[in-house]
């Protein structure tokens, strides 16, 4: 069974993901509980990285997440091995320190682009969010492909997400206007 951890990061609930195969049912909730501590503990951390140049945070997160996406397509423990705990461990952790700059990083970016717009910025960020859970339910949709492949889909998409990143930043640097999509003002009804 190739890469039975990797499902652990690609899709949720986590107790349906073939992080089990490693470890076994019972150990899974040290697994989501080091995760979401380390997401945690990282995502206060990260705060001070805002001193820092905004691609800092970004980067940093993408260059964890490419590593830890290449480790896990090389990475194959066969199923009910608990000698990997800590291998399994430092995944997690380390998992949780690229999705906290990642997300430190996004908010960021789009607090910065929507400065002016603080009426749509909610909006933004509904969107934002939005658009994370459609992403997990396509995960779902291809929960027939190997995991080799959804490794190598995830990969490609971050690499793109970061030339992509890259591009912004140069025309910012140049001073090249941009252009925000249209979002409505939201319309607050008033009762009387």
């Amino acid at each position: 069974m190739r890469n039975c951890i990797a499902h652990f990061f690609l899709s949720f609930p986590l107790s349906q993901s073939d992080g089990v195969c490693v470890l076994g049912l019972r150990k899974l909730w040290l697994l989501i509980m080091v995760y979401g501590l380390s997401c945690s503990v990282f995502s206060s951390l990260s705060l001070c990285l805002l001193r820092l140049p905004r691609w800092v945070c970004l980067m940093g997160g993408a260059a964890v997440h490419a590593v830890l996406l290449v480790v896990l397509l090389v990475f194959s423990p066969p199923p009910k091995s608990p000698e990997y705990l800590g291998a399994l461990l430092v995944i997690s952790v380390l998992w949780g320190l690229g999705t906290a700059l990642n997300k430190t990083g996004v908010s960021t970016l789009l607090g910065m682009l929507y400065a002016e717009e603080k009426e749509r910025l909610d909006f933004v960020f509904t969107i934002y969010h939005w658009w994370q859970a459609i992403a997990i339910f396509i995960v779902y949709l291809w929960s027939h492909l190997p995991m080799r492949a959804k490794l190598s889909i995830l990969l490609a998409t971050l690499l793109v997400a970061c030339c992509c990143y890259w591009v912004m930043e140069r025309r910012l640097a140049r001073k090249v206007p941009y252009r925000l999509p249209r979002i409505p003002r939201p319309r607050h009804k008033v009762s009387s």
